[in-house]
């Protein structure tokens, strides 16, 4: 089986005001300090889901025929062993979502709550992965080709069900960030890269369930996706510039009001380098989409759908990571500048 390796795409929600009037500092803090809570939890859940894609490759490479039984029991079994209590150990810790804090805005703790709500969801979303992972096993084992493929067209479902959860959140992200902030265009961009990955996917899962699939229908949705992920960051970075516009000619009287015009015009920039990371990965995209339209239903072309997913995928894997170290960067700020806004003014 060619793997897809899981990659979602975490988008903290919250985004500091335009204006800047909203939040006060001590509630941006705290809004910051649980955004970098809630992504600490998400990459503790990710790094099991990615654990558990390693293991979904070393199956198919037993069930390929290219590692000796005793060889594949004596180092899958005690690996699920550990890894059933690890994910029951993750969800024992996050059973709920936490409650965000108070900050006096309703849109932003409502954002930050479907933010912990998707977070902690992963819980059950790892469990079900870890039961493919037994039952591709079980069919690896028992040479059942039929059941195998089954196991593997029900994983990709369930990466693209995991994407599409994210999306869900993002979307009811937006109502907590204004309009004119690059931040909305940031998330239009990632959901349109995400519903293309989605319906990469669907290709992949049509393949092992042995179904014919309509590339060129596949085409148009990836198509779509793609023109609504190339809108966002065109939009992105139109309001990073207008952000900038605002600051020239006022006159900064305070030490809080310099420090803000600095955080402001570091922020603009670490949104330049974001968007140039959007680009970057909406170019892999339309290359995907480019080799859709080339593939014709029931010509046996799927092999071939698979293997360009796939290559899409490991051109995606350092994007993405790239986008990850990013936003990493942009939540410290905002906490950063939070914390330093109180000090100048007290």
């Amino acid at each position: 089986m060619y793997r897809v390796a899981t990659t979602l795409f975490l988008v903290i929600f919250f985004a500091f005001p335009s204006e800047g009037r909203e939040l006060t500092a001590a509630n941006l803090e705290r809004a910051a300090n649980f955004a970098q809570r809630m992504q600490a939890v998400y990459q503790e859940g990710m790094a099991l889901s990615a654990s558990m894609d390693s293991a979904e490759e070393y199956i198919d490479s037993f069930h390929g025929g290219d590692i000796d039984q005793g060889e594949f029991l004596e180092t899958l079994d005690p690996f699920l062993e550990q890894m059933r209590a690890d994910v029951d150990g993750f969800r024992t810790s996050y059973p709920r979502a936490p409650s965000p804090p108070s900050i006096g805005s309703e849109k932003h703790e409502r954002s930050l709550e479907g933010l912990a709500h998707m977070v902690v969801g992963l819980g059950g979303l790892l469990d079900r992965q870890l039961g493919v992972l037994y039952r591709l096993r079980k069919a690896a084992l028992a040479g059942d080709d039929v059941a195998y493929d089954s196991a593997s067209a029900d994983s990709l479902a369930l990466v693209a069900e995991m994407i599409l959860a994210e999306n869900v959140s993002l979307e009811g992200s937006l109502i907590a960030v204004a309009p004119d902030h690059p931040q909305q265009g940031f998330i239009k961009a990632v959901i349109g890269g995400n519903e293309a990955m989605a319906v990469a996917l669907r290709i992949l899962e049509a393949s092992f369930r042995g179904e014919d699939f309509d590339a060129a229908e596949f085409a148009l949705g990836v198509e779509t996706s793609l023109r609504d992920a190339g809108r966002g960051i065109v939009e992105g970075e139109k309001a990073a510039r207008q952000m900038l516009r605002k600051l020239e000619g006022k006159f900064a009287e305070t030490d809080a009001d310099r420090h803000g015009a600095r955080f402001i015009g570091e922020l603009v920039q670490a949104y330049e380098r974001a968007f140039v990371i959007e680009r970057d990965i909406l170019e892999a995209e339309r290359g995907l989409l480019d080799y859709l339209r080339g593939v014709k239903a029931g010509t046996g072309g799927s092999d071939y759908a698979i293997q360009a997913v796939v290559e899409f995928q490991t051109e995606l894997e350092e994007q993405s990571n790239a986008r990850l170290e990013e936003q990493n960067i942009r939540i410290e700020m905002t906490a950063e500048f939070a914390r330093t806004l109180q000090t100048l003014q007290e």
